[in-house]
């Protein structure tokens, strides 16, 4: 007796509906794409109980006649493809032809639609297992879908459902990703009676942003524009220090369709990476666009996995364009060109007050080229207040009070070693000294890696030999003569299968070969080549940069030259692990207590 046979079109839909209908969002998600591929200028949304009870969208689109009203329920219909080669060439959103089928098998439906051409619209009602109902009916120009009583024949599925509260806030953020991905349209959503926004055509990304986000969640927004020859970037990011603490303030858009690709999320935490705390995320907003066939949104029902050609060329504009974006704009909370510079030759030469006041400031830039606190013999403010013992022995001493600054900030003084403290009148501006060198001692290593020019290498008096596992051992084995051609090290393979290091840059040491190692076959194995040596060994400069030890800070010279140098830097807004050099304090923040 024959034991194969085929699966009803009932369950077979039913089937098809627990892989494109996780939650009620995904009924949204479906029916929201097709209106926007339908040329809808105008949607209405509205839903109540978790989109378990009800979702119904309207539009103002092309519409259906009678035929295709009831062809589309049909396992497999679709308008969007006629040839396996339109697949490589997708434009629209729906084109599996698996949604309303599915959608229709597991909850009451009804469609109401018409076409700019007919009188009359049709209406279809389908009720699970039973046969569709169709009927002419007056309607506007365009589809209405009402979708009610969702996994009513399957109540199992609505045990695997979250809180009501979790599925209305699941619908909502949908929502919101297509009103920004596509800000030309009008659009009304509702929950029940309620309504959570309603926004009119917009011009802009940031406009739209405006109006459908909480205010609260409103960022001071970069611009982002970004041209290269495997595609573009566009959208807007929040400003160096902003930052969330959920990594759902990610959203990324591939040529309008909203995408959840790990791999790109963290090509924007790379970018990130220095103008941000670590344990935060930034604000963005980023449209990628690419030629439909470099790549594939058909390798799973609902579309949430894309696969790319150029996978590590896409990985690497993402980082660029941030880092391009966030080093030219520069959103410093003190300008560095207001920063203290060195004095004109042949400069007057302030007076000496006999009797400063103690509450008077000086500018640095007249300050330090004073002879009187150059001369060691005489005691400095800056550096009797940061080293108390030197209080004690010495009575403190103002520096010169200058009526006309040649410059906006005057040092005030400098705390516990490190923090510098100015007088922007009337915000109080802080330097913070060490976090500045961190900077400085970074980018100089940068600079020497954007080049390909490691620096100078130490020869190690016993070669490191170490041993790595499949992928690594392949990778590394790979890349020993790229990696000696740029000097990245020197290495060779040894016969017994090891490897072995002979010398690594001068400014890595000798107790981090190890983590060296790990960061380099790690980037290789991910890659499959060394895409930036700069951008591969950045976990490792992170760490060493902690490890660093520097100067304390305890005279106007000193901080003098810390300003001139992180003037140089790329980045003079925050240290390379993201926490802010500069801070600023209004008046109203130091009277709060």
């Amino acid at each position: 007796m024959p034991t194969i046979h085929l699966l009803a079109n009932t369950i077979a839909n039913q089937i098809a509906a627990g892989e494109v209908i996780e939650r009620p969002a995904n009924v949204v998600k479906e029916l929201l794409e097709n209106s926007l591929d339908a040329r809808a200028s105008r949607i209405n949304i509205q839903f109540s109980s978790g989109g378990t009870n009800l979702i119904s969208i309207s539009d103002n689109g092309i519409g259906m006649d009678a035929v295709d009203a009831l062809q589309c329920f049909n396992t497999h219909a679709t308008s969007k493809l006629q040839t396996f080669r339109d697949l490589q060439h997708l434009k629209s959103f729906g084109f599996r032809g698996e949604a309303l089928p599915s959608i229709a098998s597991v909850a009451q439906v009804t469609l109401v639609t018409r076409t700019q051409d007919q009188e009359l619209g049709t209406r279809v009602e389908i009720d699970g297992e039973l046969k569709p109902k169709q009927m002419p009916c007056a309607c506007n120009v365009g589809t209405t879908i009402i979708v009610k009583h969702l996994f009513y024949n399957l109540p199992v599925r609505r045990t695997f459902l979250k809180s009501e509260y979790t599925e209305n806030a699941h619908i909502i953020d949908c929502v919101r990703l297509y009103a920004v991905a596509y800000p030309q349209i009008q659009l009304e959503l509702k929950q029940d009676a309620s309504l959570i926004f309603s926004s009119s055509p917009c011009s802009t990304i940031e406009q739209r942003i405006h109006e459908i986000w909480p205010k609260q969640n409103a960022k001071t927004w970069i611009p982002l524009q970004y041209e290269s020859k495997i595609g573009s970037l566009s959208g807007v990011i929040s400003t160096p220090g902003a930052g969330e603490t959920s990594s759902q303030a990610i959203r990324i858009f591939l040529n309008q369709r909203p995408i959840a690709q790990s791999a790109f999320s963290r090509a924007i935490l790379e970018g990130y990476q220095g103008f941000i705390p670590p344990q935060l995320f930034p604000s963005v907003f980023l449209f990628l666009t690419l030629p439909p066939n470099t790549f594939d949104v058909n390798v799973h029902p609902m579309k949430k996995e894309v696969r790319f050609k150029q996978e590590a060329a896409v990985h690497s504009l993402i980082i660029d364009a941030i880092r391009k974006t966030l080093t030219d704009h520069q959103s410093a909370s003190v300008s560095i060109q207001s920063v203290p510079m060195p004095p004109k030759p042949n400069a007057p030469e302030p007076s000496v007050d006999a009797k400063p006041k103690p509450t008077q400031s000086v500018d640095i830039a007249r300050w330090v080229s004073n002879p009187v606190a150059k001369n060691p013999t005489q005691p400095q403010s800056v550096a009797s207040v940061s080293n108390p013992r030197r209080d004690q022995q010495t009575p403190t001493v103002q520096p010169p009070m200058v009526e006309t600054p040649v410059f906006p900030l005057k040092l005030i003084t400098v705390w516990q070693n490190r923090y510098a403290f100015f007088d922007e009148s009337p915000i109080l501006v802080i330097l913070d000294c060490k976090g500045a060198q961190m900077r400085i001692w970074y980018e100089r290593i940068v600079r020497l890696l954007k080049k390909e020019q490691v620096g100078p290498l130490q020869t190690l008096l016993y070669p490191y030999v170490f041993s790595l596992d499949g992928p690594q051992a392949i990778a590394f084995a790979e890349a020993i003569d790229y990696l000696n051609l740029r000097k990245v090290c020197l290495a060779k393979a040894l016969p017994t299968g090891q490897f072995q290091i002979d010398a690594i840059p001068q400014w890595l040491p000798l107790e981090q070969i190890q983590l060296f190692v790990h960061q380099t076959s790690h980037a290789l194995i991910e890659w499959g080549q060394m895409q930036s040596i700069e951008r591969q060994l950045n976990p490792l400069l992170l760490k060493l940069v902690q490890q660093q030890k520097f100067q304390e800070v305890t005279t106007a010279e000193q901080v003098k030259s810390i300003c001139e140098e992180l003037k140089t830097c790329s980045n003079y807004v925050t240290t390379p692990n993201g926490s802010s050099i500069w801070n600023r304090l209004p008046p109203q923040e130091l009277l709060k207590g």
